[in-house]
C-alpha cells in the first residue's frame, strides 16, 4: 500500500477520519468481494479502492475466503482526531491499520 495518496481535496477541506474496507480473498490469493465499509469522503474511499484493486495476488497468504476488514486512517499533520462513536463492523479478520498522513504544505495553490 505504498502507492496510497492523501487526496488533494480531503486536504484542502481538511477532511481526516477512518476509511474501513472489507474484501475476501479466493483460494487463488485474488482479491474479491471489495467493499467500502466507511468512508470519509472527499476522494479517500476511492483512494483506498484505487489501491487495494491494484494488490497482487497473495499479498495476504491466507486464501480462505474469510471477510478481512482494513481500516485506513487518513490524518493531517500531526492532528489527532477526538474518539466518536465506535463504529460497527462485521465479523472477520481485522488487519493492521494503515496511517496516510498528510500535510497542508503538500496543497499547491494556483
Amino acid at each position: 500500500m505504498n502507492d496510497i495518496k492523501y487526496p488533494a481535496p480531503a486536504r484542502k477541506s481538511g477532511t481526516q477520519g477512518d476509511v474501513y474496507v472489507s474484501f475476501k480473498i479466493d483460494s487463488l490469493g485474488k482479491l474479491k468481494d471489495v467493499n467500502i465499509l466507511h468512508d470519509v469522503a472527499n476522494g479517500c474511499g476511492k483512494e483506498v479502492l484505487r489501491v487495494l484493486t491494484k494488490m497482487p495476488p497473495n499479498f495476504i497468504k491466507e486464501g480462505d475466503d474469510a471477510r478481512y476488514i482494513l481500516p485506513v486512517k487518513f490524518r493531517l499533520g500531526d492532528t489527532a482526531l477526538e474518539q466518536g462513536n465506535p463504529l460497527q463492523l462485521p465479523d472477520g479478520k481485522m488487519l493492521s491499520e494503515i496511517v496516510v498522513r498528510g500535510y497542508i504544505s503538500d496543497i499547491r495553490i494556483r
